[in-house]
């Protein structure tokens, strides 16, 4: 008999572990896949890797990943748009972090509303407008302006454009936009008014003095030759054609790997003492003195260390990978310099930025500002994957074959895969100055189309196909959204 019970009771643990696995993994689900169609309420306490209760770390996501595309105001109906100036962007977001903050509480619900919406919150007289590069969960914009609890009820939504307004009291209120086109409402619904905020204050208005305004209004006139009807209606209409700056992207890796295929006469130590090499392999966690070591003119350099592989192809792009695929070396709990080994979303967000954050400036970025282009999580594998990309004042800098600049995969303890483009970006001294038919821009992204085409998704871009070279913002057609 107690044979019989002890069996039951395994039964029934091993029933109770399988359900709770699958409830699980279908939540992390509905947090991170963004084509879902089933909507997740928000839940405060939710953690990737862990049931319990933590000590908060000192570091946090690093704000210089997140930089919108833009921000715009409406003052008393006039438009102003910070697009392509990435100091004033900063300027803006800055001032206006405190309102988004607020939306993003626990005083605000978040519900999806009908499309129109969007439409009529844009003809509000007094309003501000975020676009940021890439959609995401608001909680992960709240996260990197340092905001880690109460978060706002109702369904967890993804931004892409944000426009903040007032209603009575100057109480703030919000609609948002996602990829898909759907709009939801951020609404006050606590009783607690103690925030308010004059959209058409003069702290704010002070902001439209500054040469790197540029004026617009949204494409809605009817009766005006101010008005296209091929544009949707959130269309901005400039009213002149910005000043775009040439930069020049280089890869030192690559020209490193060069010299040593066409010189033939690299030792092996002057090679893994060079200081961008060795950059490298200190984040990476390789010691170049006991690790293996292969190299050729078609696979470029490879080492291999205690389970891991790291390459560097011929045209200076890094791939790292684990051999077995469990193990890992660059653990989590080191890079957040923890003793902790079990970490919420946000922390591993954490720790994919300062991981990037570690390499040289020479090696990765140079002017260019290194920006989140998306989450993913694989169910199946536990894993985290970071994607980045590179800007120069809020253009995408992109390889002609569309290759992902910065990927990051972490699972329950560290980094598993990653896969980097190092670029080196430059301004040239001098700017270039679009043809003057380019006249209108969509709000997300930064989109500018000439008057005479149809199409709404061109945006200016750089695309170069070899280092060492100047480009110029290229006016991209339809297809060059698949490239990012």
């Amino acid at each position: 008999m107690r044979r019989a019970s002890e069996i039951l009771k395994s039964i029934i643990l091993v029933i109770l572990a399988v359900s709770m696995l699958v409830l699980w993994t279908g939540y992390i689900y509905l947090q991170f896949d963004t084509t879902n169609e089933s909507k997740a309420t928000l839940q405060r306490s939710f953690w990737a890797f862990t049931d319990s209760t933590k000590a908060p770390l000192e570091i946090t996501p690093d704000s210089s990943f997140l930089s919108p595309r833009s921000v715009s105001i409406m003052l008393s109906g006039k438009g102003y748009s910070s697009s392509y100036n990435s100091e004033l962007t900063k300027t803006l977001y800055d001032s206006v972090a405190p309102v988004i903050l607020e939306i993003f509480s626990s005083s605000y619900k978040c519900m999806q509303v009908e499309a129109s919406e969007w439409n009529k919150a844009l003809k509000e007289d007094n309003s501000i407008l975020v676009e940021y590069s890439s959609q995401l969960p608001y909680t992960t914009i709240a996260q990197f302006l340092q905001k880690d609890e109460n978060y706002c009820e109702g369904e967890l939504c993804y931004v892409e454009k944000i426009l903040l307004f007032s209603k009575e009291s100057n109480t703030p209120v919000a609609v948002a936009v996602n990829q898909k086109g759907e709009v939801f409402s951020f609404t006050k619904i606590s009783d607690d008014t103690s925030f308010v905020y004059d959209f058409n204050s003069n702290n704010l208005a002070a902001y439209t003095v500054n040469k790197g305004f540029i004026p617009f209004e949204f494409n809605q006139k009817t009766n005006t030759e101010r008005h296209f009807p091929h544009l949707p209606p959130e269309y901005k209409l400039l009213e002149g054609a910005p000043n775009l700056s040439s930069v020049t992207v280089s890869n030192y890796l690559s020209d490193v790997l060069k010299k040593i295929f066409e010189e033939k006469n690299s030792t092996y130590l002057e090679l893994v003492d060079d200081s961008a090499l060795a950059n490298v392999l200190d984040c990476f966690e390789i010691n170049p003195h006991i690790a293996g070591f292969y190299s050729d003119t078609g696979t470029g350099l490879m080492f291999v260390g205690d389970n891991t592989r790291l390459t560097i192809s011929p045209d200076g792009v890094i791939n790292y990978s684990l051999i077995d695929g469990e193990t890992t070396s660059i653990k989590t709990s080191a890079i957040l310099r923890t003793a902790r080994t079990s970490f919420a979303s946000d922390e591993l967000l954490a720790a994919a930025t300062a991981f990037i954050s570690d390499f040289s400036p020479s090696l990765i970025g140079g002017d260019a500002s290194i920006v989140l282009k998306g989450i993913q999580y694989n169910s199946l594998s536990a894993e985290f994957t970071f994607l980045f990309g590179y800007q120069f004042n809020s253009l995408d800098i992109v390889h002609s074959d569309g290759s992902i600049s910065i990927s990051l995969v972490f699972n329950s303890e560290g980094i598993t895969e990653a896969h980097i483009i190092p670029m080196n970006v430059n301004k040239t001294e001098s700017d270039k100055n679009t043809s003057g038919e380019y006249l209108s821009a969509d709000i997300v992204p930064s989109v500018i189309a000439p008057i005479s085409d149809t199409s709404s998704n061109l945006e200016p871009i750089y695309i170069f196909e070899e280092y060492d070279e100047t480009i110029t913002p290229y006016w991209a057609s339809e297809g060059i959204n698949e490239l990012k």
